[in-house]
């Protein structure tokens, strides 16, 4: 009994100080990691439609999470959550632009604009998004 006590209050200790979160970072990363690969492995077979939509989902999420690490919202469209970011300093005007630039690859996949892309765009797309989550996600 007094061993689970033990762990118990190591882990509350570990929740109260953070590094929790910095395990959620660590795991998000290798998720992203995983479907990014996935990506990449679909455009190598020549579908580059849903290598795009993966990739999107990563950029999303992404946005998600740094939200919240700024204490900003986290709710609304990804296109806001950019914006925000761009706004308070996050990072800056080519960064946001960089960003922007996957959204609309990525809503034009999901929306069955597929002339609006071509392959090297979702391959350096993809590329990009792993360098992202690569230096923003770190824990």
């Amino acid at each position: 009994m007094n061993a689970l006590i033990g762990i118990l209050t190591g882990a509350l200790s570990d929740l109260e100080d953070g590094f929790l979160a910095h395990q959620e970072q660590l795991v998000a990363g290798v998720v992203f990691d995983s479907v990014l690969e996935q990506a990449r492995h679909l455009l190598a077979a020549g579908f580059k439609d849903p290598a795009a939509v993966l990739s999107r989902v990563v950029v999303e999420d992404c946005l998600r999470r740094l939200s919240r690490h700024a204490g900003l919202s986290d709710a609304g469209k990804a296109s806001a959550l950019n914006d925000a970011l761009r706004d308070c300093g996050c990072y800056a005007l080519p960064q946001w632009r960089l960003v922007q630039s996957w959204l609309d690859i990525g809503n034009a996949a999901a929306h069955g604009k597929f002339a609006d892309y071509d392959a090297a765009a979702v391959g350096r797309m993809i590329e990009d998004v792993a360098r992202l989550v690569a230096l923003e996600l770190a824990p």
